[in-house]
């Protein structure tokens, strides 16, 4: 018998197929996953100074006067530096030591990196709210993280594999992980109760009601948003990245695809080599064969877009790690391309987003 609480359905066929278990010997109990409403998430972005960082875990703890809290950190020297700084009713760990500790009064959860998978991030927020009481699980987010969970990971997982295929496999898994938690962190509006529920919610399950209390419940509710279908736009984004993959051979990122398809003319685009292509798309807007995007407007919309479009398996991107001449490892996001069938597949789902 297995048992566990955070299993999603595709994990089960994984689990069926690899350990090539009998599907006549096979029986699946699942309950209802239901949404914790003593628990409240939220993401702040992180500082960037360390002991700007440490000011915002001091603001964050005051705000607490009962109860223990835990920070995690991806880095054992993490742990270590916070420790020196002796908060007293804090534990310090690294999510290592998290799984199987029982205790009652946590009343706050801080991730001092981002977590290395949503299902990290759920098991380690668990850790609260034991006792039914209201509890926070905060992720500290900076993109800068990156390149620190990234190398964590990949050195973990580089002396268990030896054959390519293998490796590739882990590595695609690894940096699927971490785009979802990315793309967890910079969303603005979705309830992030749905959100995690979404992700592992099984055919059939009922989605729960937005829990009107995470951070971005109160944003969405104080900016007076409404839903808008941005299908149209959405596939002018894909096609962008697939013409901007297919044409050049450089290394693509995302703030080209975002500046381009916001019809930016600028000197870091021209040094890249793109001056063709703005051109073409300035020409195009001319004369009435394109225009600007009416919904995704803002730098930020488009950039969060271009991450449900990787998150859905429909761009496909991938991490690099580049060697400096001074020998300072440098890490960056690739765009490498567009799925088989994304825009056949992009017209069966739904594209509605937030907006002002």
């Amino acid at each position: 018998m297995t048992m566990t609480a955070t299993c999603r359905h595709s994990d089960i066929e994984y689990l069926q197929n690899n350990l090539q278990i009998n599907p006549a010997k096979f029986s699946i109990i699942h309950g209802n996953i239901l949404a914790h409403q003593e628990l409240q998430f939220e993401v702040h972005k992180k500082k960037d100074k360390e002991i700007e960082i440490i000011k915002q875990l001091i603001d964050l703890i005051e705000e607490i006067k009962e109860g223990r809290i835990i920070i995690y950190c991806a880095r054992k020297k993490d742990c270590d530096n916070l420790i020196k700084k002796k908060e007293t009713r804090i534990m310090i760990m690294t999510t290592a030591f998290e799984m199987g500790m029982d205790i009652d009064d946590v009343r706050l959860v801080i991730y001092y990196s981002y977590p290395f998978s949503i299902t990290n991030l759920v098991q380690g927020s668990e850790r609260a709210r034991r006792d039914n009481n209201h509890s926070k699980s905060i992720v500290l987010y900076s993109k800068n993280d990156l390149q620190n969970n990234y190398s964590i990971l990949i050195e973990n997982k580089e002396s268990m594999i030896s054959e390519n295929y293998t490796r590739s496999l882990k590595v695609y898994n690894i940096e699927q992980n971490l785009f979802e938690v990315i793309f967890y962190c910079i969303d603005l509006y979705r309830c992030r109760q749905i959100i995690l529920w979404q992700y592992f919610a099984w055919p059939n399950d009922m989605i729960p009601t937005s829990c009107n209390i995470c951070d971005n419940c109160r944003r969405r509710i104080h900016d007076k948003l409404k839903e808008i279908n941005a299908v149209q736009e959405v596939q002018k984004l894909v096609e962008l990245v697939e013409e901007l993959t297919n044409r050049f051979d450089s290394e693509i990122i995302l703030l080209d695809i975002v500046e381009l398809f916001r019809f930016a003319d600028n000197s870091r685009l021209r040094k890249r080599g793109f001056d063709t292509i703005i051109e073409e798309r300035a020409e195009a807007l001319r004369i009435g064969k394109q225009s600007k995007s009416k919904i995704l407007k803002n730098k930020n919309l488009v950039t969060f877009v271009f991450w449900d479009l990787v998150c859905r398996g429909l761009v496909k991107q991938k991490i690099v790690i580049h060697q400096t001449i001074a020998n300072h490892r440098i890490c960056s996001v690739v765009v490498c391309g567009v799925e088989n069938g994304a825009k056949e597949h992009l017209l069966q789902e739904n594209w509605t987003y937030w907006c002002k």
